[in-house]
């Protein structure tokens, strides 16, 4: 009932706006259960053209809302923590922003205050009524800026692990780790609990997060991805797109990568992260030299760099992609060698000069007034190598069928059952008496163990069981006799015979 209470007062940031929702998975600190929550962030990033490398991007109006379940007032008053009257739910949250190709790569905005109110009605005897809906203003999102580094600026909430600081989510803001990009706190004092959130769902079990690719809420297009410097220092941008495939490799052995792209470089350094190499220039185009376009991509005519308008060492100029810049060129094959174990992945390489288009030099990242390089933090990842998966045990060996001559049997030794303990039964009446042509006989059996068998008098015999130390009365119908002396024989289904003479009356 609280996990519902709180999913319910999650909803006042989190919750179903249709073009922006995305699942999260959220880790409740009551009892540390996963479960499933839609997320929603809405703002816009301006300005509203495309970005260039060094460009700022500003976040505005940004928000988080959501409508309240019906359920939130009568579920929250069920389990003690709103009462009967007005009820004021404060709540604060956290959320780490994330913007692709920027300099900032993520930023924490929160806490964000809300208050809910809600009026609860109850009978005379604390049975719930009702509740009047639950109403709250959706709070704003800090404004925030990004600085582009070239390519799309994807605006979204950040993926797991993005919150590294610790929050003040514990018993008197006591300071805690997070494992999310997301938080909720509520402080229902004296009850006070939070959600730690990643974009993802919660597994079936509750016992875990089933992570997701964060969902973009904005995006600023940056197609002139790259800075560049020509031999006269005027600044100018142009558009690399990379592409390449996804290789296996084994531990230790030198593997080629082979079918990768630079759409628009002359020659490109490639940097594999994991590989002993480090980085290797690849592509031979001279320098000025305007690679042919590939089939069915026309090369388009541009204005050259320092053409037209001069531009002064240190001036940007946005110029339009030269001929060299929208040819189609296919990387020459280069050889790697793992140096672990681990993924290894293929970016364009760090520095200015990394791309170079005709006699530029260019940097996936900012060219500053000053000269100063600053590489994107986060380049495009455009090919990937791993250890493939282990192969699958062999078949179990095919096992020859049996001889039809059946295989000489070890005999098994007979074991003798151990005999269960019997009593001995006695005689204990000293006399008969014959009455209705009836005797009554009465036995004892020892403790040594039950007593049963055969009695017999006068030619009448029947049954008789005794338990161990136990004593029984039996009866027996006699025929006409006129003796007044009778053998009584007990004859015991293990063990000697027993016989007694008895005097016998008429009663």
């Amino acid at each position: 009932m609280r996990r519902l209470l709180l999913i319910a007062i999650a909803a006042l940031l989190w919750g179903a706006a249709p073009a922006r929702a995305a699942s999260n998975a959220c880790n409740f600190s009551v009892d540390e259960y996963w479960t499933s929550i839609d997320v929603a962030l809405t703002g816009t990033g301006t300005p509203q053209t495309d970005v260039l490398p060094g460009d700022t991007v500003t976040l505005t109006s940004a928000t988080a809302a959501a409508a309240l379940p019906a359920y939130l007032a009568q579920v929250g008053y069920n389990t003690g923590i709103l009462k009967a009257g007005e009820n004021q739910i404060p709540v604060k949250v956290w959320i780490a922003l994330q913007a692709t190709n920027t300099l900032e790569r993520t930023q924490l905005v929160g806490p964000v205050a809300v208050q809910a109110r809600t009026t609860i009605t109850t009978a005379a005897n604390g049975e719930f009524l009702g509740a009047t809906p639950i109403t709250y203003t959706p709070p704003p999102l800090p404004t925030t800026t990004w600085t582009a580094a070239g390519g799309d600026v994807a605006l979204s909430q950040a993926p797991a692990g993005a919150i590294t600081q610790r929050l003040p989510i514990g018993p008197d803001d006591a300071l805690r780790a997070v494992k999310g990009s997301a938080v909720i706190l509520a402080d229902l004092s004296p009850v006070r609990f939070s959600m730690d959130c990643q974009p993802g769902a919660g597994n079936d079990t509750g016992t875990g997060p089933l992570p997701a690719a964060p969902v973009p809420f904005d995006t600023r297009p940056g197609p002139l991805n790259q800075s560049c410097v020509d031999d006269a220092g005027t600044r100018s941008f142009a558009s690399v797109a990379f592409s390449g495939p996804t290789l296996t490799y084994t531990v230790g052995t030198p593997f080629t990568l082979s079918g990768v792209r630079a759409d628009g470089a002359d020659r490109v350094t490639i940097r594999g992260a994991g590989t002993v190499e480090g980085t290797q220039v690849a592509g031979a185009a001279p320098a000025g030299a305007a690679t042919p376009a590939g089939p069915g991509t026309p090369a388009r005519a541009g204005t050259p760099a320092g053409a037209g308008t001069p531009a002064g060492a240190g001036t940007p100029t946005a110029a339009e992609p030269t001929a060299a810049a929208q040819a189609s060129t296919a990387v020459p094959d280069t050889v790697w060698t793992p140096s672990g174990t681990g993924p290894i992945t293929f970016t364009q390489a760090p520095g200015l000069g990394s791309v170079l288009i005709g006699d530029r030099r260019c940097v996936n990242g900012i060219v500053r007034d000053d000269g100063t390089v600053v590489d994107n933090p986060a380049p495009h990842v455009f090919a990937t190598a791993t250890i493939p998966p282990p192969p699958p045990p062999p078949p179990p060996p095919v096992v020859d069928p049996p001889s039809s001559v059946p295989a000489a049997r070890t005999p098994i030794p007979t074991i003798a059952p151990k005999p269960k303990p019997v009593g001995r039964v006695t005689i204990r009446s000293s006399r008969l008496t014959l009455k209705r042509g009836k005797v009554k006989l009465e036995l004892a059996c020892s403790n040594a163990g039950p007593c049963a068998g055969k009695l017999t008098i006068l030619r009448r015999t029947r049954t008789y069981a005794l338990a161990a130390g136990k004593r029984k009365t039996y009866t027996v119908t006699l025929p006409r006799t006129k003796t007044k002396r009778v053998k009584v024989r007990l004859a015991p289904t293990s063990g000697h015979a027993v016989t007694k003479n008895l005097t016998l009356k008429r009663g």
